[in-house]
Parts: structure tokens; C-alpha cells; sequence
């Protein structure tokens, strides 16, 4: 019983056999896809972000809808989109950009992890650099809205 034990927890490096490795998801769950949450729940549920929903014709819904993303398609469409229509600070030369993504509703915010960490690291600023993407259903680029550098 002992040895069926020993080579049931080692027969697949016995054998050579590796299982396939998944490419890292480009959305990230950490601190900045926490941040970009609040962010997307302040403006999109609360009395607070009226004016500016008005403006971008973004509609009020409940916090309930307002959710971190991180389903490997469309963390995929995420990327996409963000390749197609980035912010500003993006480094869209990196493979692919880690992203923090929150949709809500019908819509996308996406805050580019790569971005902010290279503003960081080039000390132009002492303010953590920050741009969130809104994108709709379709990933057409809506609004961006940034802060810091």
C-alpha cells in the first residue's frame, strides 16, 4: 500500500511527463484591481458619480453588478482592446500588459498594472500614476480617466 502511495504522488516526474503550463492571465487580482473596484463602483452606484455618468452617458446601476474580472477571455478582449485603444502612459511594446479589469454592467474599466509600475520606477512622480479605461460591452473606448505623474 505504502509503495502504490509513493508512486501515485511520483509517477508523473517518474515518467517524464509534464502537464502543460497556462500562460499567466493578464488580469490581475491584487491591490490596483482593488483600487480600480472602488473606482468603478463610486462612479457607476453612488449619488457621487452622477455628473459624470451623465456626462459619459453611463448609466446608475447596483453594486451588486460591479465585479473584478478574471475570465481568461475576456481578460484576452481586454488586452485587445487596450492594445487597439490605450491610455496614454501604456507601454504597449511589453508582450502583453497585466491588467486590472472590472466590468460593471455592460462595461469595462481597465487600469494597465504595467504602466503604473513604470511611472513608479522612472521617479517622475512621488503620486502613484493611474489611468482607467472605460470601455463598452463591444470594448469601444468610451472615456479614460487618470491621475498622479
Amino acid at each position: 500500500m505504502l509503495g502504490s502511495l509513493i508512486l501515485l504522488t511520483t509517477s508523473p516526474a517518474g515518467f517524464g511527463s509534464q502537464l502543460p503550463l497556462r500562460p499567466p492571465s493578464p488580469c490581475v487580482v491584487d491591490s490596483l484591481a482593488q483600487s480600480t473596484l472602488r473606482f468603478a463602483r463610486n462612479l457607476m452606484t453612488t449619488r457621487n458619480g452622477a455628473t459624470s455618468r451623465a456626462t459619459y452617458r453611463l448609466p446608475r446601476i447596483a453594486p451588486k453588478q460591479v465585479a473584478i474580472v478574471t475570465s481568461p477571455s475576456v481578460c484576452a478582449q481586454a488586452v485587445e482592446a487596450y492594445r487597439r485603444r490605450g491610455g496614454t502612459g501604456a507601454p504597449l511594446d511589453t508582450p502583453t500588459p497585466r491588467l486590472a479589469v472590472v466590468r460593471a454592467g455592460t462595461y469595462f474599466f481597465v487600469d494597465n498594472v504595467d504602466a503604473e509600475a513604470a511611472v513608479r520606477a522612472e521617479g517622475e512622480s512621488d503620486e502613484p500614476y493611474w489611468e482607467v479605461i472605460i470601455y463598452d460591452r463591444h470594448w469601444r473606448r468610451i472615456v479614460s480617466f487618470g491621475g498622479g505623474s
